[in-house]
């Protein structure tokens, strides 16, 4: 089951220390005041979907990728696209 569009409110690059969230792998924490879902690899940045609607118990995913600018740009982009339908 995938992620609707509609469903993200923004994107960003996360800026949380991998000692905060616990290191690599996947973890769920609660932390900043809501549920999020991390999905880390050590040597990859994260970028981060903050949801409208939980999904089961986040409110934000983060995930690592090689390239999270471009990933947030188009992320962004397509959030703005669908809106504007």
């Amino acid at each position: 089951m995938g992620l609707p569009v509609d469903n993200i409110r923004s994107c960003f690059i996360d800026e949380t220390s991998l000692w905060r969230i616990g290191g690599a792998g996947i973890h769920f924490s609660f932390f900043k005041g809501s549920y999020h879902a991390m999905f880390n690899f050590l040597e990859y940045p994260r970028g981060v979907l903050a949801l409208k609607h939980k999904r089961g118990p986040a409110r934000e995913i983060a995930f690592s990728t090689t390239q999270p600018e471009q990933v947030i740009q188009l992320l962004t982009k397509t959030i703005f696209e669908n809106k504007a339908a």
